[in-house]
């Protein structure tokens, strides 16, 4: 069973399309990328999938269960960590979990507290008042929060916005570790692509509303239709350099270090660098092939207007 199944949703505000016939299609177990840039519809996307916002047109099923006949049901299914999380700051992390834990009428809400506390890594600060913790911690106890009743899909809105370094990587860390321990489906949105790249299993770029693409990362940079990157470690970088720009459908150079990095279209270019290097006694030590950054992928698709899928 699909966790999301989303068809042409719209949602409209005042005449403005927030939504523009987006469809998706999420599998159990993903952690899944919705990516875009402010403005894309990102949080519209959840709001509506989360049973709190009703869409204009368009259907979409969650844990198979759909949005339109059965919203109070999708709110016993799903979990979510908005943008803006509210927290009561005069309560402990502990009293906090308990109190919606209770909402949810949860049978030993303290017990089921005590182990989200340990499972987000807060058991030690759980007797702390909420107004002393950071924003990491903040962050790790509104996933705990979200996590109460045992959702069947957890939805996470810029769940690194505003973190440190450090504070980025726990929360991935955290991530993947609901995803790989517990079965959970994640979806993920986020327009801080540096910041969750490796987390997703698949993921979805829409822009102004719309979908770009959808898919896994080979899937991806095959729509991206980019050739291949190698990076060459080499006895001469200048000299190779040089001839790496002669050869024909080699489409950029640039050097890194003691070795150079090559874009080229068809597949014999390679061989063809390979033999134009050993024949002037320029030694090749290894070759990598390089995978675009998530960035790479994320403008190289969003770039051309017309690649919007509709």
């Amino acid at each position: 069973m699909k966790a999301i199944e989303a068809s042409e949703l719209t949602k409209s505000y005042g005449g403005r399309l927030a939504l523009d016939g987006l469809s998706l299609s999420v599998e159990e177990g993903d952690i899944f990328g919705f990516l875009g840039p402010n403005g894309a519809g990102k949080t519209t996307m959840i709001r509506i999938l989360t049973g709190l916002l009703a869409p204009t047109g368009g259907r979409a099923r969650v844990a198979g269960t759909d949005i339109l006949e059965n919203p109070q049901a999708i709110k016993c299914l799903v979990g979510a960590l908005p943008e803006s999380q509210g927290y009561y700051g005069w309560m402990t992390g502990e009293e906090y979990l308990v109190y919606f834990g209770k909402l949810y009428a949860i049978i030993d809400p303290r017990a089921r507290a005590q182990f989200l506390l340990e499972a987000v890594g807060l058991a030690e600060r759980g007797r702390t008042p909420i107004d002393e913790y950071s924003r990491g911690m903040r962050q790790r106890l509104g996933i705990a929060r979200a996590m109460v009743h045992s959702p069947r899909v957890l939805f996470l809105d810029e769940p690194s916005l505003g973190l440190d370094p450090r504070g980025q990587r726990e929360i991935n860390e955290l991530i993947r570790h609901l995803n790989r321990e517990d079965g959970l489906t994640v979806f993920l949105s986020s327009h801080l692509l540096s910041e969750i790249e490796g987390l997703y299993t698949r993921f979805a770029i829409v822009r102004e509303g719309r979908l770009v693409a959808e898919g896994d990362r080979a899937e991806l940079e095959g729509r991206l239709g980019q050739g291949r990157r190698l990076r060459l470690e080499v006895s001469d970088p200048e000299r190779a350099l040089d001839f790496a720009g002669a050869v024909g459908g080699i489409r950029d150079t640039h050097r890194d270090n003691d070795a150079v990095v090559v874009d080229l279209e068809p597949d014999d270019a390679a061989a063809t660098l390979l033999k134009v290097l050993v024949s002037d006694e320029i030694a090749v030590y290894s070759m990598q092939r390089l995978s675009p950054s998530l960035e790479e992928i994320f403008f190289g698709l969003t770039e051309n207007r017309e690649s919007i899928a509709r």
